[in-house]
C-alpha cells in the first residue's frame, strides 16, 4: 500500500505540474493577445491611438449620444509646414517633430484632467474626441493654442541639436443631436453611422483650414535654434 500511495502522490504532483504549465501558458497567451491588441490600435511613431481605434471609439461616443443624449465633439489639428520640413531636411527630422509634438499634446491633455481620445489620424493630422458641448470644444482649442503654439521641439540633424518652433491649425465641430428613431437608425445602420462620422470630420477639417487661412504666414520662415 505504501508503494501505491507513492504512485498516487507522484501522479498528483505530475498533474499539478501540467496544470501549472497550462495556467502559465494561458496567462502568457492572454498577455500576448493584450499586447498584440494594444499594438493594433496604437500609432507606432507617436504612441497615440490610430484610425482603427478612432472608428471604434467614435461609435461608442455615438452610442452614448443616441441613447443618453451625451454630446461630444471632434477637434482636428494639422501641423503647419511639415511637408516643407520633410522636403527640405528629410523625413527623419519630420518624424522627430511629429513625435515631439505628440508627446507635448499628450502631456497637455493629461494636465486638463478630462477624458480625451487623442488619435494620429494620418500624416501630420491629429483628432481629439471629448465629451461635452461647443463651450468644451472651444476651451480645449484655446488651451491647446495657448500651451502648444510655437512650442520648441528638439530634433537631431546632421549631428547637431536644434529646436524648431512648431505651429498648428485647429478646428472643431460639436456632434449634431440625434434622438429617438433617428438615433436608433444611426446606431443599427452601419452606413448611416459612417455618414455621421464623415460629416463631422469634414466640418472639423473645414474649420481647421479656416484657421490655417487666417494664419497664412505660418510657414514663411522657420526659426532654428542651435543647442
Amino acid at each position: 500500500s505504501e508503494v501505491t500511495e507513492f504512485k498516487a502522490s507522484d501522479d498528483f504532483e505530475g498533474k499539478l505540474r501540467i496544470l501549472n504549465q497550462l495556467v502559465n501558458e494561458c496567462f502568457h497567451n492572454a498577455e500576448a493577445k493584450k499586447i498584440l491588441h494594444q499594438m493594433s490600435i496604437t500609432d507606432r511613431l507617436t504612441g497615440l491611438y490610430n484610425r482603427i481605434y478612432f472608428d471604434k471609439k467614435f461609435f461608442e461616443y455615438l452610442h452614448d449620444l443616441s441613447i443618453n443624449g451625451e454630446l461630444f465633439y471632434l477637434t482636428m489639428l494639422d501641423i503647419n509646414g511639415l511637408k516643407e520640413i520633410n522636403d527640405t531636411y528629410g523625413h527623419s527630422v519630420g518624424d522627430q517633430l511629429l513625435t515631439g509634438f505628440s508627446t507635448a499634446l499628450k502631456h497637455t491633455l493629461r494636465s486638463m484632467r478630462s477624458n480625451f481620445t487623442a488619435v494620429r489620424f494620418g500624416g501630420d493630422e491629429f483628432v481629439i474626441m471629448g465629451k461635452g458641448d461647443e463651450a468644451n470644444a472651444k476651451n480645449l482649442a484655446t488651451t491647446l493654442k495657448s500651451k502648444l503654439s510655437k512650442r520648441n521641439i528638439h530634433v537631431h540633424m546632421d549631428y547637431v541639436h536644434v529646436s524648431i518652433p512648431v505651429n498648428f491649425s485647429i478646428g472643431f465641430v460639436k456632434s449634431p443631436v440625434v434622438k429617438g428613431l433617428e438615433g436608433k437608425k444611426i446606431l443599427y445602420d452601419e452606413e448611416l453611422s459612417k455618414e455621421y462620422m464623415i460629416n463631422m470630420l469634414v466640418q472639423a477639417d473645414k474649420n481647421m483650414y479656416q484657421d490655417k487661412r487666417e494664419n497664412c504666414n505660418f510657414n514663411r520662415t522657420w526659426g532654428w535654434i542651435s543647442g
